[in-house]
């Protein structure tokens, strides 16, 4: 017989995430997309924003939100897909 984790049913107490709300930039130009990643390893999510208007794509930093233009293209349409290219569970 397989063994069973009882800690959950010794204290019965489900963990609620809480959240505030926090504006992290007014009036984005381009902000089709918003996506949560860690995007320096710091083990806190950052922000990344991209669109369909300017070719580029924002970052930005938990937690002063500042915001480093991470790469422009020269097509307006940019859509980006994180993976780990080290294979080593990091988005590269």
């Amino acid at each position: 017989m397989s063994e069973v984790d009882v800690s959950y049913m010794q204290t019965q107490k489900l963990l609620q995430p809480q959240f505030e709300r926090q504006l992290v930039e007014d009036r984005r130009l381009d902000g089709y997309w918003i996506e949560a990643f860690d995007i320096n390893n710091d083990s806190r999510p950052d922000l990344v924003g991209y669109g369909l208007n300017l070719g580029e794509v924002i970052g930005y930093r938990n937690p002063n939100w500042e915001k480093p233009i991470l790469r422009s293209f020269w097509v307006p349409s940019v859509c980006i897909m994180p993976i780990s290219t080290e294979m080593a569970g990091r988005i590269s």
